[in-house]
């Protein structure tokens, strides 16, 4: 008949045997790192032992064989408790090595849920009050490698079963037990830690772009070799304006300033004055400007401003074409211009782009005249109802007077009024005519403080 002992050590040494045979990787990959294990356990004697429970816990140390397989040197101490007698507590500690085996590749260098198996053999010291035994101790466990945030630590958790081969010192609590051996199942749970540099088996984890951030965490693949990156895989943006360093060509821009691609402030005229500082936005390009990002003059010979006043005496340089000035270039009240080049989107009131160039040089004109007051008067042709047509005029002379506010003209010097198709200046019959009737008019109510401003009748 076989004994229980001897069915052990057989089943003991073949499962040593499959270990060995099993092969050490699927494939050639990176070494695997040294590690250390710290675990409590809680141990379940059998029942010679006359004992309740067991606590305490096991130091190891694991050295790769390969990137699943390791040997597992270490020690551990168990504290038996024995309700009936406390005099009687066992106390054991023992010293041995395990072969450890990792059920899925790359098991010691992936941080992913992981099984494994193991078997090992040691010696062990036990007291029982005044008996001690030295023995041989044999064991076979299972258990699993847990994730965790770092690819450094992992949680483990194992079970292990315990046959302990001594005189009669741990039976000696009960007379009528004369066996030689003892068992127990313990359950450990701890960390295992990896010692040195750990490597990550490329065969398994793919960065294609080499930012040290694998593919499956990386936010922003495609990273230029040698651009430094956050733990996401993005390249460092010190402004936190959206526009990664390594392409940032104004850094430290503040915060909350609309930058372009380049990382600097906007500038949407292009003079070379950013958004913020622009007091002079839509510029035409290629003029020249000042530090308020508003056209400078050129100097010209004559009248640059084309009003029949040489510069030399003209007071008011930069009047809106069209204008009546007096003897010194400045405009005169009670007259107005149609503003030639303010064009709509159709059927709408919002300005088209190509009307700045005219909508800046009025602008200028009110800027050298810091006393004018004007009115801003909308007009249709007579496609359409009477009541839509006065609406509309209404929204295209208010939008005309929203731009000249946003190149720091004061609110209070503007007055907008749409006329609809009452006021036409050519017939509605044909499309020249038409054209014409849609216009807008810039008309001078004001030119001082002091002045009366005439009656606007619809």
């Amino acid at each position: 008949m076989i004994s229980p002992k001897n069915l052990y050590f057989s089943a003991l040494a073949g499962c040593l045997g499959l270990l060995l045979a099993l092969p050490a990787s699927a494939e050639d990959g990176p070494p695997a790192p040294d590690y250390a294990i710290g675990l409590a356990s809680y141990a379940f004697p059998d029942s010679q032992r006359d004992a309740d429970y067991g606590a305490g816990g096991h130091l190891r140390y694991g050295f790769p064989l390969s990137d699943r397989m390791a040997i597992e040197g270490g020690v551990f101490a168990i504290d038996i408790k024995r309700e009936s007698d406390s005099d009687l507590d066992d106390f054991y500690y023992g010293l041995g090595a395990d072969l450890f085996y990792g059920l899925r590749e790359n098991a010691l260098l992936e941080n992913r849920l992981t099984p494994f198996v193991l078997g090992g053999l040691g010696i062990f010291h036990d007291d029982v009050k005044t008996e001690r035994d030295t023995g041989a101790y044999l064991n076979l466990g299972l258990g699993l490698l847990l994730p965790t945030g770092t690819e450094r630590l992992r949680l483990r958790l194992e079970g292990r079963y315990i046959l302990a081969l001594a005189d009669h010192a741990p039976a000696r609590t009960d007379p009528a037990i004369s066996g030689s051996s003892f068992n127990e199942a313990q359950l450990n749970l701890g960390i295992q830690l990896a010692l040195g540099t750990v490597v990550v088996n490329q065969a398994a984890v793919v960065d294609l772009d080499g930012d040290g951030v694998s593919d499956d965490r990386d936010k922003c693949p495609g990273t230029p070799a040698g651009v430094p990156v956050d733990i996401n895989g993005c390249a460092r943006d010190s402004d936190g304006d959206g526009v990664a360093d390594y392409l940032d060509e104004c850094p430290g821009t503040a915060p909350g300033t609309p930058v372009n691609a380049k990382g600097c402030e906007r500038d949407d005229d292009n003079d070379g004055v950013g958004n913020s500082k622009d007091q002079c936005p839509n510029t035409p390009e290629g003029d020249e400007v000042d530090l308020r990002g508003c056209s400078i003059i050129k100097s010209c010979e004559g009248d640059c401003d084309q009003d029949g006043v040489i510069n030399a005496i003209d007071q008011c340089p930069g009047t809106l074409p069209g204008l009546q000035v007096d003897p010194v270039g400045c405009v005169i009240k009670e007259q107005s211009v149609v503003l030639e080049g303010v064009q709509f989107e159709f059927d709408q009131a919002w300005l088209k782009p190509e009307s700045a160039p005219v909508l800046d040089k009025v602008a200028e004109t009110m800027r050298g005249q810091p006393g004018m007051v004007v009115l801003i008067a909308g007009h249709t042709d007579s496609m359409g109802s009477d009541e839509y047509n006065i609406n509309l005029s209404k929204g295209r002379a208010a939008s005309v007077r929203r731009y000249l506010i946003e190149q720091g003209i004061d609110e209070n010097r503007l007055r907008s009024q749409g006329f609809g198709e009452r006021l036409p200046i050519a017939s509605n019959d044909t499309d020249a005519g038409r054209a014409l009737n849609r216009r807008v008019v810039f008309e001078v109510l004001q030119i001082g403080p002091g002045e009366i401003q005439p009656e606007v009748t619809p």
